[in-house]
């Protein structure tokens, strides 16, 4: 019982500790990630504005100019990993994807379908016979040590009147979804964002996709 404590505190400071989600508004392309809240720091990344983020909530302090930001090296957050590139961007160049205007235009369109969850031919992973840890191999995100209650059936999505492919591996580990979705776009990208939850295992999840497909699943929570 002790691991799994040990798990259920990672996993929960994993889906806890990250702000709103954001891209970078640059008309470089990209914005420096510094080590520190200046511009004279290492910088550690150069983030692209097709990228979405996790940023702190300093970015609401009027005082900071420099917020903290989380960004994912595993662009389709698979597992539950902590493994997150951590610095500094500058306020101004960070775009809150809740500022956004929603698309509404009907050239892309996004429609996710769920479904009672389903033990058969799912091997389930147990902490001390009772807590649900693993389905098959993964973490599951949205659930508490509990069997989920819903899983995603299918996603669809069209952009132009061409259909945009979405492999199961993208959704075999998410659970508690539903079709709660807000469009925004900029450029040539589109950034789907949905909130999903089964009570503790509240979850965010951000899709970007261009012509050429799926470029993120960003997996995380916000506060």
């Amino acid at each position: 019982m002790k691991n799994w404590n040990l798990i259920l505190i990672f996993c929960g400071l994993y889906l806890t500790s990250f702000g709103q989600v954001a891209i970078i508004q640059d008309s470089d392309g990209y914005s420096n990630v510094r080590s520190e809240r200046n511009s004279n720091s290492e910088i550690v990344h150069k983030l692209k504005t097709d990228i979405a983020f996790f940023y702190s909530e300093d970015y609401y302090d009027k005082k900071v100019e420099w917020v903290k930001v989380f960004i994912p090296k595993n662009l389709y957050s698979f597992d539950c990993p902590d493994k997150y590139l951590e610095g500094y961007v500058h306020k101004s160049r960070i775009q809150p994807l809740e500022e956004l205007k929603e698309y509404d235009k009907e050239n892309f369109t996004f429609k996710l379908t769920d479904k009672p969850f389903e033990k058969k031919d799912k091997i389930i992973d147990y902490v001390d016979q009772k807590y649900v840890f693993g389905i098959n191999g993964l973490p599951p995100i949205g659930v508490d040590g509990n069997i989920p209650k819903l899983e995603i059936d299918k996603i669809e999505i069209y952009l132009n009147g061409e259909k945009i492919d979405v492999s199961p591996a993208l959704t075999m580990d998410l659970f508690e979804c539903v079709d709660n979705s807000k469009i925004f776009n900029v450029g040539n990208d589109y950034f789907v964002q949905l909130t999903c939850s089964d009570g503790a295992g509240y979850y965010e999840l951000v899709w970007v996709i261009d012509k050429n497909g799926i470029k993120q699943r960003l997996v995380g929570s916000i506060y």
